[in-house]
This record gives structure tokens, C-alpha cells and sequence, in this order.
């Protein structure tokens, strides 16, 4: 784990840290790490299990799932007939990520000069 992801760990309260008076470096409660490295070997082994994949989005729900998702990070809204638009007029701009079937993200492309 990087410190950056250990510090943001001890941010979100999952990892008790403390400095002992006198000190610089801090001291992280062992059971947290323990479980917390549990946690992470857990999510590992399910993550090799079901690899994600990454394809053409090509249907109106997989369309519909890349608004939900930006409309969750970004707020705003995706029109999604615009894009099945885009989609009619080339195949490849509108790519998913999918794990266990499920769009997890997206990825659109878009030449400028070539969207109306």
C-alpha cells in the first residue's frame, strides 16, 4: 500500500494512527491493518475471479447505465437518444466496463467536427 493510500485509509477512520510525544513517525493500531489487509485480500481474490471487461456499448441500456453513472460522479444529464445517435453513426465511440454484467464505467470518444 502506497502512503498516500495508507493516510487516506487513517482520514476515512479505518486505521487508528497515533504519534507519540516526542516522535515524528506515527504508530497504526495493528488490528486495523490486520483488517483492513483482510479486507483487501478478500476483494483481490473476488476481483481475479470476476475480471471486468471492457466492450463496444452498443445497447440502450448500456447507454442508460453510463448516464446513471455520470449523473452519480458529475451530476447533470446524459441524453441518452443523443448518444444512440452517435452510436447509429459509428460503433466505435461508446465503450463500457462491465463487471459481472454490470457497467461499472465508461469511456466515450468523439471527433468534434463530426457530432451534431
Amino acid at each position: 500500500m502506497t502512503y498516500s493510500a495508507l493516510r487516506n485509509q487513517v482520514e476515512a477512520k479505518n486505521i487508528r494512527s497515533f504519534v507519540s510525544r516526542g516522535k515524528r513517525q506515527a504508530v497504526y493500531v495493528k488490528e486495523d491493518v490486520d483488517q483492513l489487509a483482510n479486507e483487501l485480500k478478500v476483494f483481490m481474490a473476488i476481483k481475479k475471479r470476476n475480471p471486468s471487461t471492457y466492450v463496444r456499448a452498443t445497447t440502450r441500456e448500456e447507454i442508460f447505465e453510463t448516464t446513471k453513472l455520470s449523473d452519480a460522479i458529475f451530476g447533470g444529464h446524459i441524453d441518452v437518444d443523443r448518444q444512440m445517435r452517435w452510436i447509429s453513426k459509428n460503433l466505435d465511440i461508446i465503450y463500457v466496463v462491465k463487471n459481472e454484467g454490470k457497467v461499472v464505467g465508461y469511456a466515450i470518444i468523439l471527433l468534434l467536427n463530426t457530432i451534431r
